[in-house]
C-alpha cells in the first residue's frame, strides 16, 4: 500500500488563485451578488483536491474560471504559471460535468474522439486503451441512449482524458447518480487517476467521496464563498470502501462536517 503525497509547498504550483472575487450582476432594479471573495488558493501540480461547501458558495463558478470559461470581477488565475482569462482556455485541459452531455449520435469511440478532433491534440490509438481503463470494453460502437448513467460517465471522463491534460476539472461528476452506483465509481475514478495521475480540481457536494478521492480538501462558506479551510487527507492509497471504517476516516469526515455545518460553520448570508 502506497501513502498520499502530502501537500508541498516547495512543488510548483498547478492552480493558484489569489485574491479571486466575482459579482454577478442580475440586472438594474436588482443588487448584485457576491459569489466568491478574496479567494487565495494555492495547490501543486500532480494534487487531487476537491471543493466542499454550501450549494451556491461558487464552487463550480471557481472552477469555470479555472477553465477560462468565466471572468473574475477582480483577482487572477494561474494555470502551471500561466495566467487564464476568459477564452484563453488552458492548453490541456480535460473537463466533465455533472452532465454526460455526449452527442447522441455518436458512438462511445467518437464520442471519446471529440476533444481530438476540435483540438488537434491527444491521439486516436489510445482511444482503445482508455476505454478499457474507464472499463468499457465491449461497448466502442454504443450509443449512449444504449448506456447507463454510470457508464455515460465513464465515456466522459474518458473524453477529458483523452487530451492527455495536464489540468482535469470534475464537476459533480457523479452527482446524479444513485449512492450505489457513484460510491463504485469513485473507486474507478481513483483507480483511473492513479494510473494517470494529473493535476485534478473536483467539485462534489460528498464529504465521504470529497476524502475518499482527495490529496486535500477545500471547505468554502456560505455566499460570498471564502475559503475556511484547507485540510490535508492523510490516508494511504489505494483507498478502499473497508478504510472507510476506520477511526482515521471518520475523525477526517467529522472535521469536514463540523467546517460546513456545526460550530465553527459560518452563518448564511441573506
Amino acid at each position: 500500500m502506497t501513502t498520499t503525497n502530502p501537500i508541498d509547498p516547495a512543488a510548483p504550483a498547478g492552480i493558484a488563485l489569489r485574491g479571486l472575487s466575482k459579482v454577478f450582476s442580475l440586472g438594474r432594479r436588482a443588487e448584485p451578488v457576491r459569489a466568491l471573495d478574496e479567494i487565495d488558493l494555492e495547490l501543486p501540480r500532480g494534487v487531487f483536491a476537491s471543493l466542499i461547501g454550501p450549494s451556491g458558495c461558487g464552487k463550480s463558478t471557481i472552477l469555470r474560471m479555472v477553465a477560462g470559461l468565466e471572468t473574475p470581477t477582480a483577482g487572477t488565475v494561474e494555470v502551471d504559471g500561466v495566467p487564464v482569462r476568459r477564452g484563453s482556455r488552458p492548453s490541456g485541459l480535460g473537463i466533465a460535468f455533472q452532465d454526460s452531455a455526449l452527442l447522441p449520435w455518436r458512438s462511445v469511440r467518437r464520442n471519446i474522439q471529440l476533444p481530438i478532433e476540435v483540438s488537434g491534440r491527444g491521439d486516436k490509438a489510445q482511444i482503445d486503451d482508455l476505454i478499457d481503463l474507464v472499463g468499457l470494453s465491449g461497448f466502442a460502437h454504443a450509443r449512449p441512449a444504449q448506456l447507463s448513467g454510470g457508464m455515460r460517465q465513464r465515456v466522459s471522463i474518458a473524453r477529458a482524458l483523452v487530451v492527455d491534460p495536464d489540468l482535469l476539472l470534475l464537476d459533480e461528476p457523479f452527482g446524479a447518480l444513485d449512492d450505489v452506483t457513484r460510491q463504485r465509481l469513485n473507486l474507478e475514478l481513483q483507480r483511473i487517476w492513479s494510473a494517470r495521475p494529473v493535476t485534478t480540481l473536483m467539485v462534489t457536494h460528498g464529504i465521504q467521496e470529497a476524502i475518499l478521492l482527495s490529496d486535500v480538501v477545500v471547505v468554502m462558506s456560505a455566499r460570498p464563498g471564502r475559503i475556511v479551510e484547507t485540510v490535508p487527507i492523510p490516508l494511504p492509497r489505494p483507498r478502499t470502501l473497508e478504510m472507510m471504517k476506520s477511526p482515521e476516516f471518520h475523525e477526517l469526515q467529522d472535521h469536514l462536517s463540523d467546517l460546513l455545518y456545526g460550530s465553527h460553520a459560518p452563518a448564511a448570508s441573506a
